[in-house]
C-alpha cells in the first residue's frame, strides 16, 4: 500500500475570496450565480470576525422585567441593523384641467425629464382602456392627475406635441406597454425615454420587475393591487367606470411617485456597474422599433420558408 497523507483541515468549506470571484462572473453576466454563491457563503460559513463575535456574545439573562417585551430591549446593533422606511415627502396632488393644464406645460418646458404612469386596462396588448394617467416632473413635490373621459382626451394630444418640441426624457415603468395604449389617443411622443422595468432588467435579470415588486424592495414602499383598486368588482367582469375615483387616484398618483424614486434609485446602480449605456445606447433605441413591430407585424416570406422547410429535415422528436 502506498502512504496517503491526509489533512482534514484540507477538507473544511472555507470561505473564498468573494470579491475577486465577483470580478470574474459578473463580466461574464453570471451575477445571480454569484449572488447565489456569496448569500450561501454567508449563511453557512462565517467569517473569521463574526466566528470571534458570537464567541465574545454572551447569553442575556432574562428577568421578570425584560422577558414579555421582544424587540424593545433588543441590541443597539440589531435595532441599527433593521431597514427603516423612507420618510415620504408631502405630495401635492394637481388636476390637469383648463389654468391647471396650461401651468403644468409652463412648467415642464423647463424640465429636463417628464415621469409617466398610464393605468392600462385588458386583454389586447394594443387596444386597451386608460382610465387615468399621472405626471411628475423632475423638480418638486406636485403629482399631475389626468382622469381620461371624453372632455380630457383632447388634453393627451397637447402633452404630445409639448414632448415633440422639447428637449425632454419621457421615464415610465413599462413604458413600451403604455405608450401602445396611448396611441388610441393619438400620442407618440418623438423624445427620449427611459424605462424603470428595463434598468432593473439589466440589472438582475433573474428576477421579478412589477412596479409592486421593485417599489416594495427598493423603497420600502407598499403599492395598492390591482385587486384592491377594482374591488368589489373581478378583474374578468370589470367595468371601468365602477371603479372608485379617490382610489383611483391614489392608484395612479402612487405609481408616477414611485416610478421617479425608483429612476433614480436604478440609474445610480446601472451607473455604478457600468451598464448605463446598454440602457441608453442598446435598449432604448430599440422601443420604437418594437413599438412599431407589434402594431405592423412582421412579414413572412412564405416561398422562402417553404424552400428551407425542403432543405433541412425536421429532427424527430
Amino acid at each position: 500500500m502506498l502512504p496517503v497523507e491526509f489533512k482534514p483541515q484540507d477538507y473544511e468549506v472555507v470561505r473564498p475570496n468573494l470579491e475577486a470571484l465577483r470580478a470574474v462572473l459578473e463580466p461574464l453576466e453570471l451575477r445571480t450565480a454569484m449572488n447565489n454563491m456569496q448569500r450561501y457563503y454567508e449563511q453557512m460559513v462565517p467569517t473569521q470576525e463574526q466566528t470571534e463575535q458570537e464567541e465574545r456574545k454572551e447569553e442575556p439573562i432574562l428577568t421578570s422585567d425584560t422577558e414579555d417585551f421582544g424587540e424593545l430591549f433588543a441590541s443597539a446593533e440589531e435595532q441599527s441593523s433593521k431597514p427603516v422606511p423612507p420618510t415620504a415627502p408631502n405630495y401635492n396632488t394637481i388636476v390637469l384641467k383648463d389654468e391647471a393644464l396650461s401651468a403644468f406645460l409652463s412648467r415642464a418646458e423647463q424640465s429636463k425629464k417628464l415621469y409617466l404612469y398610464a393605468l392600462t386596462i385588458g386583454a389586447d396588448n394594443i387596444q386597451k382602456d386608460i382610465p387615468a394617467l399621472a405626471f411628475m416632473l423632475e423638480e418638486g413635490d406636485d403629482v399631475y392627475y389626468l382622469p381620461l373621459n371624453g372632455e380630457t382626451a383632447s388634453n393627451v394630444y397637447q402633452l404630445q406635441a409639448h414632448c415633440n418640441k422639447s428637449e425632454i426624457m419621457l421615464i415610465a415603468h413599462d413604458l413600451k406597454t403604455q405608450l401602445l395604449a396611448l396611441r388610441a389617443y393619438g400620442w407618440m411622443p418623438e423624445c427620449a425615454y427611459e424605462d424603470t422595468m428595463i434598468a432593473h432588467y439589466l440589472l438582475m435579470p433573474d428576477m421579478g420587475h412589477s412596479i409592486e415588486a421593485l417599489s416594495q424592495h427598493y423603497l420600502s414602499m407598499s403599492l395598492m393591487g390591482f385587486d384592491e383598486l377594482i374591488a368589489p368588482q373581478k378583474a374578468s367582469r370589470l367595468s371601468v367606470a365602477q371603479i372608485d375615483a379617490e382610489r383611483l387616484k391614489d392608484y395612479v398618483t402612487s405609481r408616477v411617485i414611485a416610478t421617479r424614486e425608483l429612476h433614480a434609485c436604478l440609474i445610480a446602480k446601472l451607473e455604478e456597474q457600468k451598464q448605463l449605456h446598454l440602457l441608453r445606447e442598446l435598449e432604448m433605441p430599440l422601443m420604437p422599433i418594437l413599438m412599431r413591430m407589434e402594431l405592423e407585424g412582421v412579414r413572412l416570406d412564405e416561398v422562402e420558408l417553404s424552400r428551407q422547410d425542403k432543405l433541412f429535415p425536421r429532427a424527430d422528436v
